[in-house]
């Protein structure tokens, strides 16, 4: 259990049955998979991906997340990388509506995998961010982190990280660089908002965070080498670590 503090939820699965995920003997979703940290033998949560219609898991839409700074942040193994497997994603009622998603992507026929954040100014198909940095492997454990920075009321920076080290960068300069926040009825890991088994994602999870600031490098670096949740400065606004989902206080955290 967290070193923290506050409210916490559980997730729905497929059906609508919350909770029903961690115990299920279905394989669409399982917890019973070594996580990247803590217990040999359980910790990480599992998706079948593929061609499964229930590989994934739903929560409530949190007010604040990703509407400002943010820092979205976590662990994957994935086990099989094809067509565009996303991990994390605002459930708008169409792609466009999409407030935003993060997502694998392959560039072209020649590049690897990499990682993909898409973020929407408004519920028109605008784009404040939209790129694929770094690369992505299969049966590793990868940690993957994107912030968001303010910088003022026009211009903004995104960065995103691979294991920590800093694999792209976009500068954005728009009318309004605030992010119009959650669009749809859900957040949703491991498929898209359509249903479209396209866009499952295949493999494990572990210490998916989101913060309502960006953290900087160093700070990404401390969750990368040593599990450790930056000192109190803001909130995390989402944890998912193998077998909990909840709101925490930034504290020190050890696994």
């Amino acid at each position: 259990m967290p070193d923290g503090f506050g409210r916490y939820f559980v997730a729905a699965d497929a059906t609508g049955n919350y909770d029903a995920w961690r115990t299920s003997t279905s394989t669409a979703v399982r917890q019973d998979y070594p996580g990247k940290f803590g217990s040999a033998t359980v910790g990480g949560i599992r998706f079948a991906g593929g061609g499964s219609t229930t590989s994934f898991i739903n929560i409530n839409p949190i007010s604040g997340m990703v509407s400002g700074d943010f820092t979205i942040a976590g662990w994957i193994k994935p086990e099989t990388l094809t067509n565009v497997p996303t991990l994390f994603a605002d459930w708008g009622s169409s792609f466009v509506s999409q407030s935003f998603v993060m997502r694998l992507t392959k560039p072209d026929s020649e590049s690897p995998y990499g990682l993909t954040f898409i973020l929407s100014a408004n519920g028109s198909g605008s784009r404040l961010v939209n790129g694929t940095y770094g690369s992505i492997v299969t049966d590793q454990w990868q940690h993957v982190a994107v912030t968001y920075d303010q910088l003022g009321p026009t211009t903004a920076v995104a960065n995103w990280y691979i294991n920590g080290s800093l694999a792209g960068t976009q500068n954005v300069t728009a009318a309004s660089v605030v992010p119009y926040g959650p669009a749809g009825s859900a957040y949703t890991f491991a498929r898209d908002f359509s249903g479209n088994t396209y866009y499952n994602y295949n493999g494990l999870m572990d210490e998916f965070w989101v913060f309502d600031r960006a953290l900087t490098s160093g700070e990404i670096g401390e969750l990368v080498a040593n599990n450790l949740v930056p000192e109190p400065n803001g909130f995390a606004l989402l944890a998912c670590a193998g077998l909990f989902l909840g709101w925490l206080g930034l504290r020190r955290r050890n696994r």
